[in-house]
């Protein structure tokens, strides 16, 4: 392995200058160039070089519906992709439209507002007001839920749908994604003690010398939400062309430093990943950021001698990002 010079780089809160030598992320299995971030004590590791095999495997993930950015919660069958077409469960999608869905057999009839749509399932037939839509696939039941191509909800109740093939959402209705403090729980930074003590600079006030930074905590039902500018859409696992695992965050981040998560366990240092940018995934709006689950980094980091067993779905939290006097902070979004 070609041998690299040390890196200097002055980062984190304290200002605080450090370097580092070689290391290897097993996850990459390439020759990388490692800073550390003083203060925080994390080794942070960014590819040098061009020319190395950074393929990923895009995730393999459900197809979501939102309405006004927004989840709609489907108890049957979920959102699917079937010949090229997108299919929504017409009844959780109706319902949340306010529309009626009635059932007689195998015709199903949803109304609101004066419009009347008529479908038979298994067939392509549907009627808006007694005028047939062509060029549609045909309506089938999937876990119990009456599945139709989303064209029916933009014709039908003449909403925008939008189909996101990054995020592999299906956007209704309008796109304003919440803020953080709109859809966050709000803590205290003391509150997270536990968890960070040994690097109290995550959890202390910039701003305000002896207090404590707020918490917004997210769960993985928050998704999506808008952090300050950066947007947090879903979070996935996958694997890259060597079968190694790998953590995936859809976000709007495509700034030119690595982006950086952190795994929170009680009495126990902050685990990093640091995003692998040679292997981003740039859709029109979103980007989905690579993180890798094992690094040898965490021998030296966290003195972890059996750091390639490290389970991503064991810890309680993951640190996402910090502004200002905020800190957002989800629970594990990976278990």
């Amino acid at each position: 392995m070609k041998k690299m010079k040390k890196t200097v780089v002055k980062a984190g809160r304290t200002g605080a200058v450090r370097g580092a030598n070689n290391a290897v992320l097993k996850a990459i299995s390439s020759v990388i160039s490692l800073s550390v971030v003083a203060g925080s004590g994390f080794i942070f590791a960014d590819p040098a070089y061009a020319g190395f095999d950074y393929t990923v495997i895009k995730p393999k993930v459900q197809v979501e519906v939102l309405y006004n950015a927004r989840k709609i919660e489907t108890p049957g069958g979920k959102a699917q992709l079937k010949d090229g077409s997108v299919f929504v469960p017409i009844r959780a999608v109706s319902e949340t439209l306010g529309a009626k869905v009635a059932y007689s057999g195998k015709e199903v009839t949803i109304t609101k507002e004066g419009k009347k749509i008529q479908l038979t399932i298994g067939t392509k037939r549907v009627l808006v007001n007694d005028k047939a839509l062509t060029d549609i696939g045909a309506s089938f039941t999937s876990a119990g839920s009456t599945m139709v191509p989303i064209r029916v909800i933009s014709e039908s109740f003449g909403e925008v749908v939008e189909w996101d093939s990054t995020n592999q959402f299906v956007w209704i209705g309008n796109k304003d994604i919440p803020q953080i403090d709109a859809v966050g729980e709000l803590k205290s930074g003391k509150e997270f003690y536990s968890y960070l003590y040994k690097y109290p600079f995550m959890i202390n006030n910039p701003l305000k010398e002896g207090e404590y930074v707020k918490v917004y905590l997210v769960d993985r039902s928050d998704y999506p939400f808008n952090a300050d500018g950066r947007v947090f859409y879903r979070a996935e696992k996958t694997v890259n062309s060597k079968n190694e695992d790998y953590l995936a965050l859809y976000t709007s981040y495509r700034g030119s430093f690595p982006m950086s998560i952190s795994f929170l366990e009680t009495d126990k240092k902050p685990r990093t990943r640091t995003e692998i940018r040679a292997m981003r995934s740039l859709g029109n709006t979103s980007v989905i950021n690579y993180f890798p689950k094992i690094a040898s980094v965490d021998m030296e980091n966290y003195d972890d001698k059996d750091w390639e067993r490290f389970d991503p779905s064991k810890p309680s939290y993951v640190y996402l990002t910090a502004f200002s006097d905020v800190a957002v902070i989800s629970k594990n979004p990976w278990k």
